[in-house]
């Protein structure tokens, strides 16, 4: 019997994110959900499910890693290894450069860095030990195109 396809997507709640894991639903796999808003998770779990594909909602901030370690347990607890890990997540000030504390700057870097960090350690290791899966980093527009005095880094 085939293992069952799973993808693990973060900042599913809305935007891009939500995009990706309706998309993933649609081609097979069943789709853990990460993002800190469980309303916006919860909202894109029933659209995959209406769509007659399974989701598991794990309301997390991937800039903690104790709270990705969880997520990832839950995913695979509930639904199989993780084969798909989607790094979506992101955080963009829309505030002045010169206007960005330490504070500001601090969680934009471990949402924007460390977030992608965390939940790449927390699969890749069993993805290693199975010789397969697949990992995905994804840029969000604000970082490429945002105006350069919004820039924070």
């Amino acid at each position: 019997m085939a293992e069952a396809k799973v993808a693990l997507v973060t900042g599913a709640g809305r935007g891009i994110g939500r995009d990706i894991a309706l998309r993933m639903a649609r081609e097979g796999y069943a789709v853990g959900l990460i993002a800190r808003t469980k309303s916006q998770l919860d909202e894109t779990a029933e659209l995959i499910r209406a769509q007659g594909g399974k989701a598991v909602v794990t309301p997390t901030d991937v800039a903690r890693r104790e709270q990705v370690v969880a997520a990832v347990e839950t995913v695979e607890r509930e639904l199989g290894p993780i084969s798909v890990l989607i790094n979506n997540a992101g955080a963009y000030l829309r505030k002045r450069f010169t206007e960005i504390t330490e504070e500001d700057f601090d969680f934009q870097l471990k949402v924007n860095a460390y977030g992608p960090f965390f939940c790449t350690q927390a699969v890749i290791g069993k993805m290693a030990e199975r010789k397969a899966g697949t990992v995905i980093f994804v840029l969000g527009s604000e970082s490429r195109s945002g105006p350069a005095q919004y820039s924070a880094y």
